[in-house]
């Protein structure tokens, strides 16, 4: 029954604040990830979905549409629909409902209809999270990395961003590349950003835009001003077992401020790899023996 009644609220909060052509609307509720069984619904159609309970949410809501991009204020009637709609869905996240954390989790963390709530969003997002939803494993991650409501923590952010990326979170996987890419976490690796980036790119196709296509071109250029990617000869100044040798610079390890901990992964013509210093490379350029 629990289930059945946040279902239905769930949809008492989509359909009272609006969602068009089954797609989100900024600033509102709408704004939650929709649900996999939604179909689309037309301009000031309120949404049908195959969940018990559903019939009498519907006929008992009328959507509210946007106003100037913003969360529209709700009179006194249906924010107490409002008010409903969140004391069940919190009831069935108590209970381990999944989609119910969801919707508990995004409407605290972004003050939809209700006030900001950090602690309450995490809490909601966490049962989520735990019961293997992708996107509150995504959120959880999200919170922990930027702090919101507890103290930046990359450490703890990354086991719940990888679990969503598994999961094909799109932001999650994008969030993977930045991680890689400025060594928040991790052990810094360009090969694995843009990866990352690559992978994420691909899941946005079907979602339009992505940040990743942005964080890509960025580290695009980034890789090209290195030697990555590239064939290198090292120097004297290489150890003993690589001096004279040739390979192709395969990754960077970029660290920030800290030039000095500088290292590219280094594949020989025999297939051994190292870690070496940047100034122990040199550009390969053929016929010339080096640049």
């Amino acid at each position: 029954r629990a289930a059945a009644r946040a279902d239905a609220a769930a949809v008492r909060a989509r359909v009272l604040h609006g969602v068009r052509g089954g797609a989100a609307v900024e600033g509102r509720v709408g704004d939650l990830p929709a649900m996999s069984s939604t179909p689309s619904a037309g301009p000031g159609e309120a949404v049908r979905v195959g969940f018990p309970g559903v019939g009498e949410a519907e006929s008992a809501l009328k959507v509210v549409g946007e106003h100037d991009g913003r969360w529209r204020e709700l009179s006194a009637s249906q924010q107490g629909e409002m008010d409903g709609a969140i004391v069940m869905l919190r009831e069935a996240t108590d209970q381990g409902h999944i989609k119910a954390a969801e919707f508990v989790g995004t409407v605290y963390r972004l003050g939809q209809g209700v006030a900001v709530d950090y602690p309450r969003a995490m809490a909601a997002y966490k049962v989520g999270a735990e019961g293997g939803h992708a996107g509150c494993q995504w959120q959880v991650g999200h919170m922990y990395y930027d702090g919101e409501g507890v103290d930046v923590n990359y450490v703890q952010a990354l086991p719940w961003i990888e679990k969503a990326a598994a999961q094909d979170e799109p932001e999650a996987v994008g969030q993977l590349g930045v991680m890689y890419s400025d060594g928040f976490g991790v052990a810094p690796s360009w090969r694995r950003a843009r990866e990352y980036f690559e992978r994420a790119i691909k899941l946005h196709t079907k979602l339009g835009n992505s940040m990743a296509v942005e964080s890509m071109q960025t580290l695009t250029e980034s890789i090209q001003t290195t030697l990555m990617d590239k064939w290198w000869r090292s120097t004297a100044r290489a150890a003993a077992d690589m001096n004279g040798k040739r390979g192709v610079a395969t990754d960077f390890h970029w660290y920030e401020g800290g030039k000095g901990k500088w290292r590219y992964t280094v594949k020989l013509d025999g297939g051994e790899a190292f870690k070496v210093k940047p100034a122990n490379l040199r550009l390969w350029v053929e016929g010339t023996g080096g640049a």
